[in-house]
């Protein structure tokens, strides 16, 4: 069977849920599309990539959250078949050790390689599980929001009222206004030393033994 050729015009193509979706954000951005073999390239110009792709990386999250509660369901389904064979045998009892007979209806014994693959597989189940929750917390976390700026005051700031202490003038001294004026201070009147009053000496203390 000869396969389609390739439809290379835009306007062919603009009923494509993604190119539609682009050419509403921003037909200038949308170089050119080629849709071959049931597959839509999207040619977008440099500088627009980012913004192109944050756009429509929205359009898949219902079939992503779709595909992945699918997975999940069969996951958890093998797993609990999986652990209901250990569960029959311990209700309903195993076969005894050969060369003893084994009554119809029961099971052999699960041996260390089955115990094993059974422990590896639980492992790989539940790091499945954990892998595809946390893709779906990225691909649905939310955008981080640009900081805000500072509101500003629009009423106009109250003036201060009048202080009640009225300014004291200060007169200046002769001293202080001599110090200001650069010129030396006037001389000030010295006091007499200080002279101590000679005191009369006191006789020397006669103790007196004590008598008998």
């Amino acid at each position: 069977m000869p396969l389609a050729p390739a439809i290379t015009e835009v306007n062919q193509l603009k009923d494509h849920p993604a190119l539609a979706r682009l050419l509403a954000w921003n037909a200038a951005a949308i170089e050119g599309a080629k849709f071959d073999r049931e597959e839509l390239s999207i040619y977008v110009e440099r500088g627009s990539i980012r913004e192109a792709c944050a756009l429509l990386r929205d359009a898949g999250r219902t079939i992503t959250s779709g595909l992945y509660f699918v997975a999940g369901l069969a996951i958890v389904y093998g797993l609990l078949s999986m652990f209901s064979l250990p569960l029959q045998q311990a209700i309903g009892g195993t076969c005894p050790v050969p060369p003893q007979p084994c009554a119809p209806g029961l099971q052999r014994p699960l041996t260390v390689a089955e115990n094993t693959g059974m422990g590896f597989g639980a492992g790989f189940a539940i790091a499945s599980l954990l892998v595809g929750f946390f893709g779906l917390l990225v691909f649905y976390r939310r955008t981080v929001q640009p900081a805000s700026a500072p509101p500003e005051r629009k009423i106009p700031a109250i003036a201060p009222p009048p202080s009640a202490v009225q300014p004291v003038a200060v007169t200046p001294t002769p001293n202080s206004s001599a110090a200001e004026n650069g010129s030396a201070p006037e001389d000030e009147p010295e006091l007499p030393a200080h002279q101590e009053d000679e005191r009369p000496e006191l006789p020397p203390h006669e103790s007196t033994p004590p008598t008998t």
